[in-house]
C-alpha cells in the first residue's frame, strides 16, 4: 500500500496540490499508543501510512485539495481529539429519543450501524463541514470490521466506502487517475464523498 500511496502523492504534486504539508512520519509508539487507546490494532495499511505521515495540514480557507481530496488526512493527535469529541456528543445524544435509529441509513443495507456515531468508528480523516472516514470496528450484521465507513454531523447516509483501508486507497488513487476532479481545483467544488457517493446510486 506504501506504492498507492507514493502513486497518489506524485500525482498530487504534478497537479500542484499542497503535498508539502503533509506532516513528518508518526513515531512507532505514538502509533502504538493509539492501538492501546481504541483497543485494536490500526490496518496495516493505514498504519503504514502513518509511518510515513502524520496526517497533513490543510488550509482551511483556501479550496482544499490533500491526499484524501477535500478530506484532511488527521493526525494521530487530531484523531485522538476527533475521538474525545464524539465521545462527548454521543453522551449527549444518549438522552431518550435523541439519537432514533430511523434518522439514518446503512448502504449497503445493514453494513453500517444506523446511529450518529459508535466508539469502534475511528477518524482517519475529517472535513471541515464537521463530517469523517472512519475505519469501523464495529460493523453491523452485513458489514465487515475494518470497513471504510463516513459519519458525521450532518452524515445521515453512511456507506461502506470500502471493506478495506488498502481498498480505499485504490478507490481513491483511480478517482484521481480519471482526472475528473482536476477540473475542479481552484473553484473547492470537488467533494470526495459526494463522488463516492454516485457509486451506490
Amino acid at each position: 500500500m506504501t506504492t498507492t500511496l507514493a502513486k497518489m502523492i506524485r500525482m498530487l504534486s504534478s497537479v500542484g496540490a499542497p503535498v508539502s504539508r503533509l506532516r513528518p512520519a508518526a513515531a512507532p509508539d505514538a502509533v502504538e499508543a493509539l492501538e492501546h487507546r481504541i483497543g485494536s490494532q490500526l490496518p496495516a495499511a493505514l498504519r503504514d501510512c502513518y509511518l510515513l505521515h502524520d496526517g497533513e495540514a490543510l488550509d482551511q480557507e483556501g479550496p482544499m485539495l490533500g491526499l484524501f481530496c477535500d478530506y484532511e488526512f488527521l493526525s494521530l493527535q487530531e484523531v485522538v481529539k476527533t475521538l474525545d469529541h464524539w465521545t462527548e456528543l454521543r453522551t449527549y445524544w444518549a438522552q431518550p429519543g435523541m439519537d432514533d435509529p430511523l434518522n439514518y441509513s446503512s448502504h449497503p443495507a445493514n453494513t453500517v450501524k444506523t446511529v450518529l456515531s459508535r466508539p469502534g468508528w475511528i477518524p482517519f480523516a475529517g472535513h471541515y463541514s464537521g463530517n469523517h472516514l472512519a475505519i469501523d470496528f464495529d460493523p453491523a450484521s452485513a458489514g465487515v470490521a475494518g470497513q471504510v465507513i463516513n459519519f458525521g454531523r450532518d452524515d445521515e447516509h453512511h456507506f461502506q466506502v470500502s471493506k478495506t483501508f488498502g481498498e480505499f486507497l485504490e478507490l481513491v488513487l483511480e478517482h484521481y487517475q480519471r482526472g475528473e476532479w482536476n477540473q475542479h481545483l481552484g473553484r473547492g467544488d470537488w467533494s470526495l464523498y459526494d463522488e463516492l457517493r454516485r457509486s451506490f446510486e
